[in-house]
């Protein structure tokens, strides 16, 4: 998985989003990824936020994925910040 930060998922987002928000007052959250060439198969991870990265912690995280996306360096316009989430539970499925 190309959004990780060492054995964490990274979840970017701006610091006053409804997300932000949300994972503060309650860290659990849950991804559901499905490959774009296996539409058939799916992963679901469940975990907890056990970082927040802020100001220039976390340029370095949200470069690096952005370096994966868009070919460069974020943008300094807007104010992001990364929170990392630690996975407890992954279940893989496959149909077909």
């Amino acid at each position: 998985m190309d959004r990780t930060h060492g054995d964490r998922i990274a979840v970017l987002t701006g610091p006053g989003t409804r997300k932000a928000r949300n994972l503060r007052a309650d860290p659990r959250l849950a991804i559901s990824l499905t490959p774009p060439d296996d539409p058939w198969s799916t992963v679901v991870i469940r975990g907890r936020v056990a970082e927040w990265l802020e100001g220039e912690d976390a340029w370095p995280v949200i470069d690096a994925l952005a370096a994966k996306y868009i070919g460069g360096p974020y943008p300094r316009d807007e104010v992001r910040v990364v929170a990392l989430v630690e996975p407890e539970h992954v279940v893989t499925t496959s149909v077909g």
